[in-house]
């Protein structure tokens, strides 16, 4: 089952700096901030997982991607294990970044 978000792609950002304020164990992998964006949208008791659409996915890795881009963010997991995307970690700068968003 796709939801589809109504938020706006500043919303959306919000919701993801909220999420990784609150991110504690890396590497975190993108799918772990879909799985978290989606759930507020599940139903208690219903074996059916909700996932985001597609647009969704594609926007919030858009603004996964803008945070990298602003160094917030760095691909892989910062581990030497997980060098890549899908997994990505948060920097000092991030770190700071993040905890004056949550705030």
């Amino acid at each position: 089952m796709h939801i589809t978000l109504k938020d706006t792609d500043e919303q959306l950002r919000q919701k993801i700096e909220k999420i990784l304020s609150g991110r504690v164990s890396e590497p975190i992998q993108v799918a772990t901030v879909w799985s978290r964006l989606a759930r507020p949208h599940h139903t208690p008791g219903s074996p059916h997982v909700p996932d985001l659409s597609p647009q969704d996915r594609g926007r919030s890795q858009d603004i996964i991607w803008d945070l990298i881009i602003e160094g917030h963010l760095r691909p892989g997991g910062g581990d030497g294990q997980n060098n890549e995307m899908p997994f990505f970690h948060i920097t000092p700068k991030g770190r700071e970044y993040f905890a004056k968003s949550s705030s």
